[in-house]
């Protein structure tokens, strides 16, 4: 859904159709999707929540990185922040939240709130593939 310009509304539309109903084949759908991109700010993805909805509906789980804008209240980054996204934190080796991770609730659809992120897994000191070829230690929400 995203290239060298950048995110588009229309790619990530695009993609999330595919995801859900490649080349129509609903039956070939997948079941969970994990996504590593986000805008910050409530509101900011709130024409994505239409998405998540029917994802929902239709049995697709849709897991999103929290962001790396914590510790403070309100940093959850959307589309995770959303209703129908499960927002992922990061904790550190001792199972403790990492600063950076993003946190907090968000104002959900329909006046409800909802406390982010909905779970946590290791996110500090990562060893993971690297664009160089080699394996780094990287640390988000996103590892």
């Amino acid at each position: 859904g995203c290239d060298g310009d950048g995110c588009r509304q229309s790619d990530l539309t695009a993609a999330a159709q595919f995801v859900f109903c490649p080349r129509g084949r609903c039956d070939l759908g997948a079941r969970v999707v994990s996504c590593s991109w986000g805008a910050s700010g409530p509101g900011s993805m709130d024409w994505f929540a239409p998405i998540l909805q029917v994802w929902r509906a239709g049995g697709l789980v849709s897991v999103f990185a929290g962001g790396n804008e914590g510790p403070a209240c309100g940093t959850i980054s959307e589309p995770a922040g959303l209703d129908d996204a499960m927002a992922v934190g990061a904790v550190n080796q001792l199972r403790q939240p990492c600063p950076f991770s993003s946190r907090g609730s968000d104002a959900g659809k329909g006046g409800t709130t909802h406390v982010k992120p909905d779970i946590a897994a290791p996110g500090q000191a990562i060893l993971s593939a690297h664009p160089s070829g080699d394996y780094v230690a990287m640390s988000g929400t996103s590892m």
